[in-house]
């Protein structure tokens, strides 16, 4: 079997949370759920997948990211303050399909936070 890498760029760009006045940003606000994105993959995913995700103004472990409209397990964006930060999460294997696939963000709790891109890494067969 011969396997390849692959990747995809999603951005996000929007401003979550529970009051659209808490962080001065030219962001669009979203409430709690970011707009749902799409991306595609043309080989059947193999193995686990990660994806790195950028994002600032994050003061609680509670939010969640979801794949194809499943929570990833474990803690999912990790305190960065006010700080702009980058950060790796695992996609477990079978997450992720061939075909079109989805990311979402979803704020929990009293932040409001800003979520920049998320860039999805996958392996699959050739």
């Amino acid at each position: 079997m011969a396997v390849r890498s692959d990747f995809n760029v999603v951005p996000i760009r929007e401003h979550l949370g529970d009051n659209a006045g808490d962080i001065n940003t030219d962001f669009p606000f979203r409430g709690r759920n970011s707009t749902r994105k799409e991306f595609r993959i043309e080989g059947d995913p193999v193995d686990d997948a990660y994806l790195l995700i950028n994002h600032s103004n994050v003061n609680s472990s509670a939010h969640v990211i979801k794949i194809n409209d499943t929570d990833l397990p474990w803690l999912d964006i990790l305190d960065a303050d006010d700080k702009f930060a980058s950060q790796t999460k695992l996609i477990p294997p079978g997450l992720l399909r061939r075909g079109t696939n989805s990311v979402q963000i979803q704020q929990k709790g009293t932040d409001n936070i800003i979520v920049y891109d998320v860039i999805i890494h996958w392996r699959e067969e050739e």
